[in-house]
């Protein structure tokens, strides 16, 4: 149950932006209907948000780990309901007038698409900035050094070794030296194309490369980056692994998956899961696992 739990920290940012999000929320919606927290004790403030807290994580988990494929629905549930808020504290006509005409729910529905779509979709495109995504994950593992090298860079010492299962092709770009092309299957005749070039390479301690995705000019910068990883063989026969991936020029959309989903731990979860043999409950192993289906 270990990786089961795992899963859910990874996923910590996402669980504590519902909880506290809906928590404000109910404040400003109770503080409205009884005329304020004056008379409350502090302490009794304290302790019903303390109660509420995890009744209000436990179904945002249950939907992160039951739906995993509409976990942002979550960070952008409160964003848009704080829009909402937003705008009937300080246009109180407007929430007169929704409610003489009863349409309330298409102002929500029109708030709820423009959020979603602007933070997931591709409206924050057109953003004049790039945003940076930096993730880190240590561990230790049984494995040997050179196994987890192996199963965490597709290098051609590592190509059936590689960790997610889903690498199809890996031969010397005929440009340059050092570099290689990748190809991933990603299921329903779908590949995703990588040109990768060595930084550094200390077989059986660590690896570095720079990876560039083969796709267009309009979405090739959520797939740039350099990857690092790490292995030092500790006294007790046991492995410790530093993993670094830095992603610098990402759409928001992007950004915000990385971040909220604590990405590359979530990865060094699965490649530790794979190398140990154990059940692999990240969401990036089932997002591979789901791959393995519909390749």
């Amino acid at each position: 149950m270990r990786g089961f739990f795992k899963a859910i920290w990874r996923q910590r940012r996402r669980v504590l932006t519902g909880v506290f999000g809906l928590l404000f929320l109910g404040m400003i919606f109770a503080n409205s209907e009884i005329g304020g927290f004056e008379g409350i004790p502090a302490w009794a403030l304290g302790l019903g948000l303390a109660i509420m807290a995890p009744l209000i994580a436990a179904p945002i988990i249950l939907l992160i780990m039951v739906i995993p494929s509409i976990r942002n629905v979550i960070e952008c549930l409160v964003v848009a309901l704080l829009i909402e808020a937003a705008i009937l504290a300080a246009f109180p006509g407007v929430a007169q007038t929704l409610q003489a005409w009863d349409i309330g729910a298409i102002l929500w529905l029109i708030i709820w698409l423009s959020v979603y779509f602007f933070l997931y979709g591709s409206l924050s495109d057109r953003l004049p900035s790039w945003f940076s995504y930096t993730g880190r994950s240590r561990f230790t593992t049984t494995a040997a050094p050179q196994d987890v090298i192996n199963a965490a860079t597709p290098t051609p010492d590592a190509e059936e070794a590689y960790y997610t299962g889903a690498m199809e092709y890996l031969g010397p770009d005929p440009l340059e030296e050092d570099s290689f092309n990748v190809r991933y299957n990603i299921g329903e005749s779908l590949y995703e194309h990588q040109r990768i070039t060595i930084l550094e390479h200390q077989p059986g301690k660590r690896c570095r490369y720079y990876f560039m995705g083969d796709v267009s000019a309009k979405n090739a910068d959520f797939a740039e980056g350099v990857f690092d990883v790490t292995a030092t063989a500790l006294p007790n026969g046991k492995t410790r692994v530093e993993i670094v991936e830095e992603r610098p020029h990402l759409r928001l959309r992007h950004a915000l998956w990385n971040w909220f989903d604590d990405s590359v731990a979530d990865g060094a979860d699965a490649l530790r899961a794979k190398l140990e043999g154990r059940r692999d409950w990240s969401f990036s192993g089932r997002f591979w696992r789901k791959v393995a289906k519909l390749a």
